[in-house]
């Protein structure tokens, strides 16, 4: 699937005309034939509408095992759309049933419903015609005359003119621009997204997984090699503290033991840090060496802090490479451990919960915009995104600081679909909650948390008896793509229901989509 937009190629309806005459008709035939292609020059590109001309000379081949006009029938007459018969002199030669091979061909024209133009030549008669030939014909004139279906001319330009004039007038009719215009437009259908992101048309229902940008795996090796190499850094008592002036930028993270404003303070890892990554080396069995969180004679460079902070930066360390690094290793692995935590806490949240994720798909050949979708799904079923579990405002806390509720619930972008975000025509601004200087924590938090959740989940919400109505709104869609729902629905299987409906109403088609999509659980 390419973003971009590309041309497509453009949907052509042909009609097949057939060109039958007897053999005394050749300049009409030419003329029948520039006609078709001024016809197909005006038309084709604009409304997607081609006509091509049949005719025994370029449309038969040889064949055996029939009559001749029966053979012919078979391999183009009975195909054809419509047909312009043209007689001057001659009938034509006879046939088992009628009295010409253009005189059945009309007939079977007339017969299954299509149009006949129908042209008798009046120029002057050359000398040598056959007059029995030139009876028949005059009887044919004489048998469709209060019919309505045929038309005289005299000269090739007459003729030409008519006959442009009698196809364009049959071809762009209102029904055939309706008919047109019908096949033309886009086709919408509600489908859903399997688990390993293919289209399927039914509603599978599966577990949320949350999103963890990194598997708990690799988070626990990634902490555990971090814990042996700072188990590998140790210090004795005598350490010389001036073998490095180098300094490093750092976060608050220690407590001071002692002051002294000409060599700074000594760097001691606080209390809650230690806490913190002791209960979870506890838990998963790792190895800390005694000297673990001893720092050696790390310190606070208070000259350079002062500097530092009228430049806007943070505290500056004094100490050996050793000590930083040391330091900096067991930052690190705090905050490893608070993120592996914090995805813990999101996940045992949002834990045992089933989902959909559903898409709208244009199979049609035009673009389509101003889209409402409506899905029925009972109540039991349903679970709004307003009564998901909250999670505690101290995790909200931690997870508002590093990440986004998009990365938990947004359905990405794939060679298969786009995101809904790339159907908004115009970016709607939802302004968040303003902070107010004093505030409850908990609540402030949970208000937020909210606020984001209804600006992901972009759906309208009703209850009519027993079934809540979804509703979505879809900006814009190219022909042959889809998009995927802003986020997953989510489920309670515990109610059992075979198929959900839904309709979908846009601007571009004037009919009401209705369709069912079969509920099947993947799990």
């Amino acid at each position: 699937m390419e973003g971009g937009v590309g041309r497509m190629p453009k949907n052509i309806t042909q009609y097949n005309l057939l060109i039958s005459c007897p053999g005394d008709i050749t300049n009409e035939i030419k003329i029948i034939e520039e006609v078709v292609e001024k016809f197909n020059q005006q038309f084709t590109n604009s409304l997607g509408l081609s006509i091509l001309s049949r005719h025994w000379s370029k449309s038969s081949y040889p064949q055996s095992g029939g009559k001749p006009q029966d053979l012919l029938n078979e391999q183009f007459v009975k195909d054809c759309d419509a047909a312009v018969a043209i007689f001057w002199t001659r009938f034509g030669t006879p046939t088992d049933e009628y009295k010409s091979g253009s005189e059945e061909e009309i007939q079977i024209m007339l017969n299954s419903g299509k149009q006949v133009f129908l042209y008798f030549c009046e120029k002057p008669v050359k000398p040598g015609y056959d007059p029995e030939q030139y009876k028949l014909v005059e009887e044919l004139k004489e048998k469709y005359k209060n019919k309505g279906i045929y038309w005289p001319y005299d000269s090739n330009e007459s003729f030409k003119e008519l006959f442009y004039a009698h196809l364009t007038q049959y071809f762009l009719t209102v029904k055939k621009i309706d008919t047109i215009n019908s096949e033309i437009k886009p086709k919408l259908v509600l489908k859903s997204i399997s688990c390993d992101n293919n289209i399927v048309d039914k509603l599978v229902v599966q577990r949320y997984i949350v999103p963890n940008p990194m598997p708990y795996k690799e988070r626990l090796k990634r902490i555990k090699n971090k814990i042996d190499y700072i188990n590998t850094i140790h210090f004795y008592k005598e350490t010389n503290d001036s073998l490095s002036e180098a300094s490093l930028k750092w976060s608050p993270i220690a407590t001071v033991s002692s002051m002294d404003l000409l060599k700074g303070s000594l760097i001691k890892i606080s209390e809650d840090i230690k806490k913190i990554i002791t209960l979870f080396v506890e838990k998963y069995n790792f190895t800390l060496s005694n000297d673990f969180f001893d720092v050696g004679k790390l310190r606070e460079d208070f000259t350079a802090n002062m500097l530092s902070t009228l430049h806007g930066g943070g505290t500056v360390l004094k100490g050996t490479p050793s000590e930083k690094r040391k330091y900096e290793y067991i930052f690190a692995v705090k905050e490893e451990i608070e993120d592996y935590i914090l995805w813990e806490s999101i996940e045992k949240n949002y834990d045992n919960l089933n989902m959909t994720k559903l898409l709208i798909e244009n199979s049609g050949n035009s673009f389509d915009e101003d889209i409402d979708i409506e899905i029925s799904i009972p109540v039991s079923l349903l679970i709004p995104h307003y009564k998901m579990p909250v999670p505690e405002f101290t995790v909200l806390d931690s997870f508002d600081k590093k990440y986004n509720f998009s990365d938990l619930f947004s359905i990405q972008q794939t060679d298969k679909y786009f995101d809904y975000d790339s159907s908004v025509k115009n970016k709607r601004f939802t302004p968040m909650p303003i902070e107010p200087v004093f505030k409850n924590e908990e609540m402030w938090f949970e208000k937020k948390y909210k606020s984001e959740i209804n600006k992901l989940f972009s759906y309208e919400i009703f209850d009519r008896k027993d079934e809540a109505i979804v509703k979505l709104h879809v900006d814009y869609i190219k022909q042959h793509t889809s998009i995927a729902f802003p986020t997953p629905i989510f489920l309670d299987m515990e109610a059992k229901i075979d198929n959900i409906k839904y309709r979908i109403i846009s601007k571009n088609n004037p009919d009401i989509r209705n369709g069912t999509l079969k509920v099947i659980p993947s799990f």
